[in-house]
């Protein structure tokens, strides 16, 4: 969808999912084309369920947006500050896909999709999360590796590790449950 030249907001419906994990982790959600990706990054910690303590960033072709930060710089490259930069101005269409990392230390990788765009007919207030499978990992688990390691520890009650996993984790968790109406609330107080 050319959005160029055109009146009034483009909504973008897209769909996230944490890689190499299976089964899948996901959210579908939609954002209008005007919030920048510094709120794009904040809508996601919600509909994902992450807290926000770590640094992130996107990949869109050759270019790389997020907070720039002297100490993880890497020669060679250039990050644009991601609150400077308009979802708009990246003219996505459908099909078009984002990386987003968090958590450099875990190395959270999140594709993101771009399933529908079309323009505002007003209506239902975004950002709104569509639909989700199963619960984000905890904070700092320890990546792909550290949660596969943390589920097998909390199935498996007779683990010497399960009582400290479980209370580290909060006591109860879940893998399978994802809440919507609790992202839903959470995103209606970003707005």
């Amino acid at each position: 969808m050319d959005t160029r030249g055109k009146k009034g907001p483009v909504i973008y419906e897209f769909r996230i999912t944490l890689r190499e994990l299976e089964p899948s982790i996901y959210r579908d959600f939609r954002v209008s084309d005007r919030i920048t990706l510094k709120k794009l990054h904040k809508i996601i910690q919600i509909v994902m369920g992450w807290e926000g303590y770590h640094l992130y960033e996107f990949k869109y072709g050759p270019f790389r947006y997020g907070i720039p930060d002297d100490e993880y710089f890497i020669p060679g490259t250039y990050l644009q500050d991601a609150s400077k930069v308009k979802l708009s101005s990246l003219n996505l269409e459908p099909k078009d896909v984002l990386i987003y990392n968090y958590d450099f230390g875990d190395d959270w990788s999140h594709l993101l999709e771009v399933q529908h765009s079309y323009y505002s007919q007003g209506g239902k207030v975004i950002p709104e999360c569509l639909k989700g499978e199963r619960a984000c990992p905890p904070e700092d688990v320890g990546g792909v590796h550290g949660y596969q390691h943390f589920l097998d520890v909390i199935s498996d009650p007779s683990n010497e590790e399960y009582e400290h996993l479980l209370a580290w984790s909060g006591g109860n968790f879940n893998p399978h449950f994802f809440d919507l109406d609790e992202v839903n609330r959470k995103l209606s107080k970003l707005r």
